[in-house]
C-alpha cells in the first residue's frame, strides 16, 4: 500500500482504483483512504468503510499468471476490523476471467471464510490447484461481513507453494514502476502545433500495459513558441504506445496556435490527471 498515485482519499464508488493496482468492488462505499494505522514493518493501510460489503481487490495480468496453472498458491495479508468488535468474518476469494485479461465475464468465484479481529492479525490461506483459466489472469478479493463495517489491510501477498513467506519488500522506486504500468500521473507535455487549434503532444516514461486513455481532459494549458497560454479544451491519447513507453496527446484549443510551432502542456489541477490503461 505504499503507493498512492490518485491520491490517498475520496474513492466512494464502486470499481474505482485507489491504492495502486487496488480496486473497490462493491457498492455502498463510504470512504477509502490511506491511513497510518499499521502493524510493525509497514508505512502505509488500507482503510475501507461501506454499508454493504466493505472489500478490496486486485487484477493481475496474464502475463504473471502463466505459471500458476495446477498450482497451489497462498494468499496473506495482515487485517484489523475497526468496526463491529472484530465479531465480522473476512472473505478472501479468487476468480478468473473467461478470456486473457478480459474481465467482461468471469469464471465462479473460488472463496474462503476467516475469523475477523479488531487488532492486527496475520491471515494466510492456501488455494490449491489453480484451474486452466488462470492463465487468462487473476484477481484477488478480501472482503468483510456483510452490513455496516469497516476494516484496515497491507502486507498483501500472493504466491506459489503451501506457505506464507516474509513480505516481499521491493525498493521503492521498483514498485512505483511497477504501477506505473498500469496508471501514471501526467503534468507536462511538450509537442508541435499542427493548427491553429490542434497540437500533438508527447511524454515519455514506463512502457503501459496497453495504449492508456487520459481520465480527465480539464485543467489543462497549452503555450505556443508566442508565449500565449491557452486553455485546452479536449485532450485525448492520440497515438499508440511505444516500446521506449513514449505516449502522443491531441491537445486541442479554440484559437490562437500557430502551426509549426512548438507547443508544452500543462496541468492546473492541484491533482494531475492519470494516463490509465487498467485491466
Amino acid at each position: 500500500m505504499n503507493i498512492w498515485q490518485r491520491g490517498t482519499s475520496g474513492f466512494t464508488t464502486a470499481n474505482n482504483y485507489c491504492s495502486d493496482r487496488w480496486f473497490t468492488p462493491a457498492a455502498g462505499l463510504t470512504t477509502v483512504a490511506q491511513s497510518v494505522d499499521v502493524p510493525a514493518g509497514y508505512k502505509y493501510s488500507l482503510s475501507v468503510a461501506g454499508t454493504s460489503y466493505a472489500q478490496i481487490a486486485q487484477r493481475i495480468e496474464s502475463f504473471n499468471c502463466l505459471d500458476l496453472v495446477g498450482q497451489s498458491v497462498t494468499l496473506s495479508f495482515w487485517a484489523k476490523q475497526t468496526t463491529g468488535a472484530g465479531t465480522n468474518s473476512i472473505t478472501i476469494y479468487y476468480n478468473t476471467p473467461t478470456a486473457v485479461d478480459n474481465w467482461t465475464t468471469q469464471n465462479t468465484a473460488v472463496s474462503a471464510t476467516l475469523n475477523g479481529s479488531s487488532s492486527w492479525t496475520f491471515y494466510s490461506y492456501t488455494f490449491t490447484s489453480l484451474p486452466a483459466a488462470v492463465a487468462n489472469g487473476i484477481v484477488i478479493g478480501i472482503a468483510l461481513g456483510n452490513g455496516s463495517n469497516a476494516f484496515l489491510v497491507t502486507g498483501v501477498q500472493l504466491e506459489k507453494g503451501l506457505t506464507a513467506t516474509a513480505f516481499d519488500y521491493r525498493p521503492y522506486g521498483t514498485e512505483l514502476q511497477l504501477c506505473q504500468r498500469y496508471a501514471r500521473p501526467v503534468g507536462w507535455f511538450t509537442g508541435q502545433a499542427v493548427s491553429a487549434t490542434q497540437s500533438y503532444c508527447f511524454c515519455f516514461g514506463v512502457p503501459m500495459r496497453a495504449t492508456p486513455t487520459l481520465s480527465t481532459a480539464t485543467g489543462f494549458t497549452l503555450n505556443n513558441a508566442s508565449g500565449f497560454s491557452l486553455t485546452v479544451t479536449s485532450a485525448s491519447v492520440a497515438g499508440s504506445i511505444g516500446g521506449d513507453g513514449s505516449i502522443a496527446l491531441g491537445m486541442g484549443v479554440a484559437s490562437g496556435l500557430v502551426a509549426g510551432n512548438a507547443t508544452y502542456s500543462y496541468t492546473l489541477n492541484s491533482s494531475n490527471p492519470l494516463l490509465v490503461a487498467e485491466l
